[in-house]
């Protein structure tokens, strides 16, 4: 008797199956033929507020390194120097590592300016055949070294001025 039951319990439940497959065999798709024949692009239908990758405005960036200090797995790396471009602290360098982000926003919270030097864009593609390709440089290489060099410049110029105040105390 058993037997035949898990008989009937298979084919029972191979027909329920049929029956919703074959139920979609006259209706249209749905289907999104993406990227190629999409009516309009996709970022502008995802919603206010979409976490896609990180952007920095280093413009407004004040090189706190607050959002450094917020990120619970240091996917972000900056350095600020006093240089003499500007007052406070310039930028030398910012990169972030977004195969290592977890999109969690505290970044974001965490930076003083307003509106935010750190935010989400509505970017999401990142395949690449490098993991190094996933690390952001928002500053070029050129303008790192550049800004190193004036940084270098500016503390050897202050070494300077305390070794000539220091000699002529003593």
């Amino acid at each position: 008797m058993g037997y035949f039951k898990e008989i009937w319990n298979t084919a029972s439940s191979v027909f329920e199956g049929m029956v919703v497959t074959f139920s979609y065999l006259f209706k249209d798709p749905i289907t999104v033929q993406y990227p190629d024949r999409m009516e309009r692009p996709l970022e502008e239908t995802l919603p206010e507020g979409y976490r896609g990758t990180l952007s920095v405005d280093i413009e407004t960036c004040t090189s706190c390194g607050n959002c450094m200090r917020a990120c619970p797995i240091d996917c972000i790396d900056l350095k600020g120097a006093k240089t003499e471009r500007k007052k406070g602290l310039t930028l030398i360098y910012f990169n972030i590592n977004i195969a290592k982000c977890m999109y969690c926003n505290l970044c974001v919270e965490a930076c003083p300016t307003k509106p935010s030097s750190i935010f989400f864009n509505k970017s999401f593609e990142g395949s690449t055949s490098s993991v190094m390709d996933l690390v952001l440089k928002f500053v070029p290489d050129a303008e790192v070294r550049i800004r190193q060099q004036e940084a270098d410049e500016l503390e050897l110029k202050k070494q300077r001025e305390a070794a000539v105040a220091a000699e002529a105390q003593g």
